[in-house]
């Protein structure tokens, strides 16, 4: 059997982060964390729980310049720094980008709509391929003349998106 179930997204979800350079350590994480901190304040000022922020990505590097007189030079670091947002009141997604970038974030994008929590639509599914399955197998034992007997396998294939075919 088979269950298919069709839901409206509930959440956007998008990558908001900021990378910057400088000379030490120390001032690069200063001016990337008051940076950070400006984004992810604007973002709460908008509405947008503690809970649906999330850091993502935080990768500090050395950063070379290469030359073919002299090689590799040292010029710094660059620390990247990434949170994740979900967005509830799609009303505002265009409010949580624009102010972001105001603010400072100067890495964004992967937005995404989808469902928060798709276990009931799950659920719906598995019910609906359970009932086509039984009736297949009745319908099945009835036509060849066979009694059903106890289920041997179950098997179940999960996609959360929709797949298209071409061809």
């Amino acid at each position: 059997g088979e269950g298919k179930i069709y839901a409206q997204p509930d959440v956007a979800i998008v990558s908001l982060g900021v990378t910057t350079t400088g000379a030490t350590v120390a001032d690069v994480t200063k001016r990337n964390t008051d940076k950070m901190n400006a984004v992810i304040e604007a973002v709460k000022n908008l509405k947008v729980d503690e809970k649906d922020i999330q850091t993502t990505n935080y990768n500090l590097t050395p950063l070379y310049n290469y030359t073919e007189v002299a090689g590799r030079i040292f010029q710094g670091y660059t620390l990247e720094q990434n949170v994740e947002v979900k967005i509830r009141d799609f009303t505002k997604i265009g409010d949580v980008l624009s102010q972001a970038t105001t603010k400072g974030a100067n890495l964004v994008g992967n937005l995404q709509f989808t469902i928060d929590s798709p276990e009931q639509f799950k659920e719906q599914a598995r019910a609906k391929a359970i009932a086509q399955a039984k009736a297949n197998a009745k319908n099945l034992a009835k036509e060849s003349g066979i009694n059903l007997g106890k289920i041997i396998n179950v098997y179940e294939n999960y996609s959360p998106y929709p797949i298209a075919y071409s061809s």
